[in-house]
């Protein structure tokens, strides 16, 4: 039988905590014990009580904001457990913020479930994910044309290509994301094709 992991969830809407206690019960491949709460307080107080896998935290939480949260729970409480911001708030300032804080990830709550699902597998790993709206915001003092290919990638082409750029052949990269090597020289072979390159170095730079 497969680990149960435990998440909670810290947003004020009861709509959106209910659909992604839905979406994460009916996977298959993980047993999910939710937990949820409706501000940054209870966020603390929950953790000092509770071992989380995973805390999925909105940033406009009343009494502590989803910021002063994170920065509690990472700063002060040294806190293991990935915390992935999934808000409405598409604000490079607040994204830059977050990451600073330690934040896992990025998610804008306009995203497919399938993108919210990537990124909360990944989370899981303590891997980072940063939705596309976020990641451009990251590159606007980048080439605009890489940002508009960037945008266009897939969440598994963009996983595949940060760990290219870090360096990683074919089999370590299928390890880490439990795929078949041929999988990932697929994806790398279309990566090359979309930045328009014809080399793994082409695609680190």
């Amino acid at each position: 039988m497969s680990k149960t992991h435990k998440i909670l969830i810290a947003d004020v809407h009861p709509v959106f905590r209910d659909c992604i206690r839905l979406l994460l019960e009916l996977q298959s491949e993980f047993n999910v014990e939710v937990v949820e709460c409706v501000n940054g307080l209870e966020v603390i107080d929950l953790v000092k009580l509770h071992s989380f896998d995973l805390i999925l935290l909105d940033i406009a939480m009343p009494v502590l904001s989803g910021l002063e949260v994170l920065r509690l729970l990472k700063n002060e409480m040294n806190l293991d457990a990935p915390v992935l911001m999934i808000t409405s708030y598409d604000n490079k300032k607040m994204l830059e913020e977050s990451i600073e804080l330690g934040a896992n990830g990025y998610i804008i709550k306009n995203a497919s479930a399938d993108e919210l699902l990537f990124g909360i597998k990944l989370a899981f790993k303590k891997q980072k994910y940063f939705s596309s709206e976020v990641a451009a915001l990251l590159l606007q003092n980048e080439n605009t044309q890489f940002q508009s290919t960037f945008q266009k990638l897939t969440p598994r082409e963009k996983q595949i290509l940060i760990l290219i750029t870090k360096e990683k052949n074919n089999q370590e990269i299928a390890n880490e994301l439990q795929i078949s090597p041929r999988t990932v020289e697929g994806h790398r072979e279309r990566l090359m094709k979309k930045m328009n390159v014809n080399s793994t170095i082409g695609l680190v730079k």
